[in-house]
């Protein structure tokens, strides 16, 4: 009994592995228009990215750091270069104020005092 069904099992086992592997030819359409899409894998719509409704406490936290951050990073930017052109300016001045020979240098220096 045992062998008889062992000798089924081995004479049944080909025909499925068979059917697994089957793969049936495809149908060659000899139109144009179809042939066009025959490699092509069709495109998928592109969705937008979602912002999640609602953020936790830390992801706002965080969120706001980050803005906080970039506003100082630009506030110092801008003492920087306001800092720059108070130098030159000063470099200026010293410059006038060491050649008072002509009179329009003399107008410049008070100009430049008054400010």
């Amino acid at each position: 009994m045992r062998t008889r069904l062992i000798v089924m099992i081995i004479m049944i086992l080909p025909l499925f592995v068979n059917a697994q592997n089957f793969n049936p030819p495809k149908p060659k359409m000899q139109d144009p228009v179809f042939n066009q899409w025959e490699n092509k894998r069709p495109e998928l719509p592109q969705t937008s990215i979602v912002k999640p409704l609602y953020l936790s406490r830390a992801e706002n936290a965080q969120a706001k750091l980050a803005n906080e951050e970039r506003k100082l990073i630009k506030l110092a930017k801008k003492a920087w270069e306001k800092e720059a052109d108070l130098k030159k300016e000063k470099e200026n001045l010293k410059n006038l104020e060491s050649t008072p020979e002509s009179s329009n240098n003399q107008k410049k220096l008070k100009n430049l005092k008054s400010k």
